[in-house]
This record gives structure tokens, sequence and C-alpha cells, in this order.
């Protein structure tokens, strides 16, 4: 175990630093193709994903969406099995594929995801370097020999330095890897994690510096009255993220449907998202639906509390248009992840709650930046489930405690909303496509939370110790049992007999022995208030297919047994508990 978990943590170290490395490349990628197609000039600088799109081409920038679209097309046309690849892949990955991810086609998929969003598709970046991280963990564990387990936290590890480092947040980055990809919370998994991150992050600064993605301004929390105002932001976001996830669903469908070559589908897409950027600039100024959109989000986040008020044109335009630029580019087939649009929309959206707000109350709400910048937590945590990384992320950028308490609110409101809504998240929509089931709110393993007395049969039938062996295997028969307890006069438990021991003293000439004689008096045993897996783990250790449950003050009396289809019921009635308190 020890030299298994050094090599762990070592080859951790490794992915994280490919991961991070990779992150920067995938920036640098994304700038020289947003600056080439929109300015004509061959410049990587991977800070301008911040700063709005300029161009030099006049009205025939709608022209650039539609590049991109043809380069896309044309790229999946001559690279067969180039698919659209994100969170999701990396989720199903480890849900159905035991962890295995192949690094090859994550290039690919890092080229197409750049010309899309670099070309004006109305994506992000960080889904696309959370699967090439990914997937680079999972081929070096795979070439490494690692076991299925180990394979699967590398693959944590890569996704998990990949989002930190393309985001510079690098708690988010691993608490997104546990609420949404590694199967498991445990120290083996946690620490391989944290140290990747660190790796790539590092490696990151070096390159990119280490400054915030956003630049917020103070948070602060003026009146306790005000959490009324965050938990009805929490609630539209709620409501806002499920129609945001039925609108990526039907222009997937939509999308599917139409009777043109897939090839040409992303070149469509693209002049149509083209002519809302062109819309946008005419009407608001910029194309501020181009792209991840971080440099409207930094104007929202940055306007002052005086002012705030000019904006509320922009945030109910782009209310609609970003969200139609957004299902349009996907479904056509643009590569590109949610990350960012999640984001983009909670500002929009707490942005107007807060000019709302302020109207009310001016003394109580004065700055609406404040709900734009909750906003982008609840939005995403309603619209992934991956509340936690929502909340972490949130509070990582702002530096500030203060923004926790409404942001907890906020944020599980708004996913309390989406969960009573809707099944499926941004993240799973494909995964329930293709058959596979996750659910972002089962519970892992129901066993964990039980204890003995609440899988156990109270009811025993057990055999006196006078019965012959050649009568307690005809009952056996009889019954269908394949093993009993066996009991003394006084009811008191002198060991347990399976069917297969009563044909071995069968065939040894013992058929008229009593059960006293080959009952050897070992049993394994479980009390009632123990937990109900660490009885499990009894039973798989010890291969055996029951267990007598007994007294712990008096060992010898029997109260109950379990068995292995008392485990799979009790779990049973556990997943199907739970998916009725949130689904009635």
């Amino acid at each position: 175990m020890g030299k298994r978990f050094t090599a762990l943590n070592g080859m951790a170290l490794v992915v994280g630093a490919i991961a991070g490395l990779a992150a920067v490349f995938f920036r640098y990628l994304i700038s020289l193709v947003q600056n080439l197609a929109f300015q004509g000039a061959f410049l990587g600088d991977p800070r301008e994903d911040s700063m709005y799109f300029l161009s030099r081409w006049g009205p025939w920038v709608v022209l650039v969406p539609l590049a991109g679209g043809l380069a896309v097309g044309l790229l999946r046309r001559f690279w067969p099995g180039l698919k659209q690849h994100g969170i999701t892949d990396v989720m199903a990955a480890v849900q159905s594929k035991g962890g295995i991810l192949k690094g090859r086609s994550s290039w690919g998929h890092a080229l197409v995801a750049a010309i899309t969003t670099g070309t004006g598709g109305s994506t992000g970046r960080e889904g696309p370097i959370g699967y090439i991280g990914a997937a680079l963990g999972s081929s070096l564990g795979r070439r490494l020999k690692f076991n299925a387990r180990d394979i699967k936290i590398l693959l944590g590890c890569g996704f998990s330095a990949g989002i930190a480092a393309s985001f510079n947040a690098p708690l988010g980055g691993v608490f997104m890897a546990v609420e949404l990809v590694v199967p498991e919370f445990s120290t083996h998994a946690f620490i391989p994690l944290v140290a990747s991150t660190v790796v790539g992050v590092t490696l990151a600064h070096l390159f990119l510096g280490s400054q915030a993605t956003f630049q917020l301004p103070p948070f602060s929390l003026h009146s306790p009255w005000e959490l009324v105002a965050y938990a009805a932001l929490g609630v539209l976001c709620g409501l806002a993220a499920v129609a945001f996830i039925r609108l990526i669903e039907w222009s997937n469908a939509a999308w599917s449907r139409l009777a043109i070559p897939d090839a040409t589908k992303p070149a469509v897409g693209g002049l149509l998202v083209g002519c809302l950027g062109l819309v946008t600039l005419a009407t608001l100024g910029q194309y501020h639906v181009f792209g991840t959109g971080y440099a409207t989000v930094s104007h929202i986040l940055s306007a002052q509390a005086d002012g705030f008020v000019a904006l509320w044109p922009l945030l109910l335009v782009l209310l609609i248009a970003k969200p139609v630029a957004t299902a349009t580019t996907v479904g056509s087939g643009g590569g590109g992840g949610m990350f960012s649009v999640s984001l983009y929309q909670g500002a929009l959206l707490g942005g107007l709650v807060g000019l709302v707000a302020q109207a009310i109350a001016p003394g109580i709400a004065p700055n609406p930046a404040s709900y734009a910048i909750v906003g982008m937590g609840a939005f995403y945590a309603a619209s992934t489930r991956a509340t936690v990384t929502a909340i972490v992320v949130l509070a990582e950028l702002t530096g500030d405690f203060a923004v926790l308490l409404p942001l907890m609110l906020a944020a599980v409101t708004a996913d309390a909303v989406s969960v009573r809504l809707s099944r499926v998240s941004l993240y799973t929509i494909k995964l329930r496509d293709t058959g596979i089931t996750y659910e972002h709110d089962r519970v892992q393993d129901p066993l964990d939370f039980l204890q003995v007395k609440d899988a156990m049969s109270p009811k025993v039938e057990m055999l006196p110790s006078t019965v012959t062996v050649g009568e307690a295997f005809n009952r056996m028969m009889d019954v269908g049992h394949t093993g009993y307890p066996v009991v003394d006069a006084e009811g008191r438990l002198a060991g347990i007999v399976t069917r297969r021991d009563l044909s071995k003293h069968l065939h040894a000439g013992r058929g008229k022995d009593p059960l006293s004689t080959v009952v050897s008096g070992l049993c394994i045993t479980a009390f009632p208030h123990e937990m109900l897996y660490r009885a499990r783990d009894r039973l798989y250790q010890q291969d055996i297919g029951r267990l007598v449950i007994v007294d712990p003050a008096d060992r010898m009396k029997v109260l109950g047994i379990l068995t292995r289809s008392d485990l799979l019921r009790a779990a049973a009635r556990t997943d199907v508990g739970h998916d009725e308190d949130l689904h009635p």
C-alpha cells in the first residue's frame, strides 16, 4: 500500500505539470485563433480573452464564426472519430468506461474548441481543458499499469489541474473534481488531487501570471434583510437554469433532426451567431455574445453602484441573446464548455435582481454588483449541480468571507429549485441520451449510513443441535435455504451449518450423526448497532453468505440474521426513498 500510494502521488505531480502546461498552451491557442480571425494578426496573448473582441472587418465580421464553423466541419470530415468532448465525457468515462479516455483525441478536441471559441462561438475554455487534463491522466495511468481505481484518480488529477490552471482557482478545480468526477472522497484520492493541482496552477502562473480572471469589488452584506433578496435570486437562478438546460436539450434535438450534412452544421450555426453578434454590436456597442464573455462579466462586476442602473438594457437583452447564441453553437456541433456561460448568465440575472433590490430598498441593497457576484455562483450551481464547487470558486475569486452567507443561501436555493424541476443538468444531458445513468444527488453507498439492525431479518429459522445431518440436509433442500444457525437445547448459539458442509458429512457417512457433533462452534457474527458497511465487508472478506446477529452483552443470544440478499434490499430501499424525496 505504501509503495502504491507513493507511486500514485509521484505520477499525480507529473500529470499536474502536464495538465498545467496544456492549459497554458490552450489559452495561447485560443488567443492566437481570436487575433488571427478578428484582426488578421498572428499574435497570441492569453490575457486578451478578458477583453472585448475587436475586429477590423466591419459588418463582414458575421463571416468569422461562419469560417470557424467551416473549419470545425472540415476537421471532423477528414478526422474520423473527432467528436465534441468536455466535462460530460469525463464523467461518462468514470461512470461506465473504467476511467479510460484516449489522450490522442484530446488534442483534436483542443483544436476544435479553440477554433470555435476563438472565432466567436459562444462557449468557454474550462470544459475542454478539463477533458484534456483528464485524458492525459487516464492515458499515463494506463500506460504505467496502474489499477482501475488509481487510473480514475489520475484522471481526476489531470481534470482538476487543468480546470484550476485555466481559471486560476485551485480550490475550485479540486472540488469540481471531487463533486463531479472522482468516485470517492478519501485520503487516497484527495492528496494526489491537491498535489497535482498545486503543480499545475504554479506552472500556469509562470506563463499567465497569478492575476484573477475577474477583478471583483469588495463584497459587503449591508443588512440581514438582504438575505431575503438573495434567496429570491436563488429561486430565479434555479428557474432560469432549468430553462437554459431545456433550451440546450431542444437545440441539440433540433440540430440533430436538421436535414443537412453534419459537416455543414457548425458553419450554419456560426453564421447565426455571427448575425447575433452584429446585432449586439449595433445595439449595445460590443460583440457581447462572442466567446467566453468574460469581458462583459468584468464590465458588469466593476460597475459603480450609482451608474449600475444604466446597464439594465444590456442585462435584459443579453439575458436572452447569450443563451440563444450558446444553444446555437453547442447544438450545431461547435466545441467548448459551459462553465463560463453559466457564470455569464448568473451575472446578468444577479445584476437585474440587484437593480430591483436597489430600487425597492436603496439603503439595504445599495450595490447591484454584489448580486451579480452571487448570481454567478447560484446559476452555476443550479445548471450543473456542482453546488459546493460554485460556492468555493466564487469565494475564492472574491477573497472575501463576507460573500459566503448570501452565496451559500442563493446557491443551495437555486440547486433545490433545479433538482425539483429537472432530473438532468448541463453535464448529464448527453449521458442520459447515451443511456448512461448519472444521478448528481444519488447516495453513492447507502450502506455507509445504515446500521445492521436496519437491514437484518429478525425472524431467524434455526436448527436444533439434536437434528441429524441427514434431516438437516433434507430440510435445506425442501426450503431452499443454504445455511442455518444451530442452537443448543437452551436456544443458545452453537454454530452455523451450510448445505455444502452437510453434503461433505453425508459423503463421509455421517448422515445419522447429530449436528452437535459436526458443528465447530465457530461462527462469524455481527451486532445490531454496528455500521452495516462493516458487516458487508466481513461477508465478502470471509466469502460467506450470512452473518448471525447476536446481542453484544450475550454473544450466544441470536437476535437476527443478515444475508447478501438483505444487503441488496437495504441499498435498493435507500436509493428509491432518496429519489422519491427529491422527485415525488
